[in-house]
């Protein structure tokens, strides 16, 4: 359960008593809610690697097959 807290001039961590969703300073979560909600916003390093070499392969795959067809279009031409 996530709790609104501030830190005061001491430094010393104190509980508001605010409604989180009214919360003016910091929101103060678990380790379970911190992880499920990072779970969302932050992709792993499998997840970029997958992301990277599929858009790679979007942009090369047309690119390559336009070149493959202008070369065989040139060289029938050529005959």
């Amino acid at each position: 359960m996530a709790v609104c807290v501030e830190i005061d001039a001491l430094g010393v961590v104190r509980s508001t008593g605010d409604l989180i969703e009214n919360c003016q300073a910091f929101a103060l979560v678990s380790a379970p809610e911190f992880s499920y909600i990072s779970s969302f916003s932050m992709p792993t390093a499998e997840e970029l690697l997958w992301l990277y070499t599929w858009g790679l392969g979007a942009i090369l795959l047309p690119w390559s097959l336009g070149y493959a067809i202008g070369v065989a279009k040139k060289t029938i031409n050529r005959v």
